[in-house]
């Protein structure tokens, strides 16, 4: 309310809010909140000129890959990099639009989410050209190109580190960012610094960063890309390092957060605690056990289940298709997640949040990263099962489920006040310090250092790095679904 006083809008707001301006009617729309199927509903360029610049400026931040996805989805055809033919005009979709179609809200709701994820800014700015808001509600607007890029480091658009700025590089303010880019390199001490010119010996992590207040584009932060990857003085095994790699590039992308969101919030915490926990090594040290149909061959971080009685250090192995015994915590998947603390309805939810409102790809997508193909007995058997306590303990194996449920609690936890769990830091079964946590302020002190490993690691602006899209096809039933697998789709059930 106090932003919309300060900015001149409340009153417009009251106005609408009341009913008192019936030959406006709020452009159309009864709330804040815009989605696409409302847009191709009332896209009308005839008789509303401002929708056709408010059209091709949507049209102009959809990257490639974001519109061969849409145009092949709302044709209902399988998504290929390939493409379906020339890409859809929004104007040419509308000629097309039925809201009864599912296939084709599902495009549009897909294409709407990548875009509010990929660029939440101009997807504001679309909603606002949309509405006639401001002094120029039909901008002749310029195209926003891409901001520089340089070797060794990552841009943050938007976003700042305050404070811990370095006197010992002098360089003209408004210099070209390349020439920042060589001072930066040619002081070891400097770890990055921001588009006005001040350099850094410090970067914060992500979630005492500041907004700029400018709006410009290109206004940032450019951080320097580490040389070695260590947290608390202790560097990454090679198997940690590939799955932190693995984590930035498809965990960030699929979070239903900003990346700097994610990193701040989720994944930096999270990270740390599965780093803890010897998760992103625990080929290192378990192997399936005698009798089982992967007798002899290490445990994966997507595979990991153990079982312990609590305060003692006898972990089982617990095989894909078993489930703890009553009594003993259970601890699962990438993200080392407790399922004993954990709720079936409240992981079914965060699976539906990431995975289309589909349990079903939830599972298959998770058994698949975990090396059970479809087809496998274990695929087939966990798809089938009736056990909601085994059904909820591969939900929690999920990446995008299980950095959720425990990078909050981490945060909240071992980096806020470790001292009060004792399960935060420690030693091992062997009295020798845990790595990355020995103690209270090695635990928030990794939880920082892991955040700032992350944001220094992850490129927003990385044209390789792409959302997963479901395949569509027809079920059984005749009904339109999220392909699952080659075999298979999903509607409300599973449907071979």
């Amino acid at each position: 309310q106090v932003h919309m006083e300060e900015n001149g809008r409340w009153e417009q707001f009251v106005v609408y809010w009341q009913n008192g301006d019936p030959n406006d009617q709020c452009h159309g729309y009864t709330s804040v909140y815009l989605s696409l199927n409302d847009f191709m509903l009332h896209l009308d360029v005839q008789n509303n000129p401002h929708q056709s610049c408010a059209k091709d400026y949507l049209e102009s931040i959809i990257s490639p890959t974001a519109y061969t996805a849409f145009t092949c989805m709302y044709k209902n055809q399988p998504v290929s990099s390939s493409g379906c033919g020339e890409n859809l005009g929004l104007l040419e979709a509308k000629e097309t639009y039925d809201p009864e179609l599912q296939y084709q809200v599902h495009a549009l709701y897909d294409l709407q989410y990548t875009i509010e994820m990929e660029k939440p800014s101009e997807w504001y700015q679309f909603i606002f050209y949309w509405r006639e808001w401001g002094d120029d509600p039909c901008p002749s607007y310029q195209l926003p190109g891409p901001c520089p890029s340089f070797n060794g480091y990552v841009f943050w658009e938007g976003y700042d580190s305050y404070e811990n700025d370095m006197d010992s590089i002098d360089l003209q303010q408004g210099a070209p960012v390349s020439n920042m880019i060589a001072a930066c390199n040619s002081n070891p001490s400097c770890k990055g610094f921001n588009t006005n010119g001040y350099f850094k010996d410090y970067i914060k992590p992500a979630w005492e960063w500041n907004e700029w207040s400018s709006g410009d584009q290109c206004d940032g932060i450019y951080i320097k890309k580490p040389s070695e990857l260590s947290v608390n003085g202790q560097t990454l095994e090679p198997d940690e390092k590939n799955l932190v790699e693995w984590i930035l590039e498809f965990t960030v992308i699929n979070f239903d957060r900003s990346p700097r969101d994610a990193i701040a919030t989720y994944l930096g915490p999270g990270v740390w605690w599965s780093l803890f926990e010897g998760v992103l090594n625990v080929e290192s040290w378990k192997t399936h056990p005698p009798g089982s149909s992967d007798s002899g061959t290490h445990v994966t971080a997507f595979q990991h289940s153990i079982c312990s009685v609590a305060g003692e250090y006898s972990n089982q192995i617990v095989l894909p298709r078993e489930t703890c015994p009553e009594g003993e915590e259970w601890q699962v998947g990438i993200g080392a997640v407790q399922v004993n603390d954990q709720s079936l309805a409240d992981v079914e939810a965060r699976a539906k949040a990431v995975y289309h409102d589909n349990i079903g790809f939830a599972l298959s997508q998770t058994l698949d990263q975990a090396g059970y193909k479809p087809g496998s007995s274990v695929y087939e058997d966990v798809l089938d099962s009736s056990d909601s306590y085994l059904r909820l303990g591969w939900l929690c194996k999920s990446h995008l489920v299980g950095f959720f449920l425990k990078g909050k609690e981490i945060f909240q936890k071992c980096y806020q006040d470790p001292s009060s769990w004792h399960w935060c830091y420690g030693v091992d079964s062997n009295g020798v310090g845990r790595r990355y946590g020995e103690t209270p302020d090695a635990a928030k002190n990794g939880v920082i250092e892991t955040t700032i490993l992350l944001q220094s690691m992850y490129d927003p602006n990385d044209p390789t790095i792409q959302k997963a899209s479901p395949k569509l096809c027809t079920g059984s039933d005749g009904q339109q679904g999220i392909c699952i697998d080659e075999r298979a789709c999903v509607n409300e059930m599973f449907v071979a």
